[in-house]
């Protein structure tokens, strides 16, 4: 393992999030495939504790669908 020195922090790190949860507004909303609801919903979850946010997250049917409310 290499040890480096004075490699800078990237400012944006945005793009990298795997759910666009720093993008939403309140009444936003996304959807994915049902099989993502534990892990979006542990994601949403965690995300808003941690930003004083809170989300909504549905199973409807054939997708999972995830609303800022907050």
């Amino acid at each position: 393992m290499i040890i480096e020195n004075n490699v800078p922090v990237p400012s944006d790190i945005s793009g990298t999030r795997k759910y666009p949860f720093n993008k939403m507004q309140v009444g936003d909303s996304f959807a994915l495939p049902v099989a993502h609801y534990k892990r979006l919903q542990r994601a949403a979850h965690a995300y808003g504790d941690y930003h004083g946010l809170k989300f909504s997250v549905r199973n409807q049917g054939e997708t999972v669908r995830v609303w800022r409310v907050a």
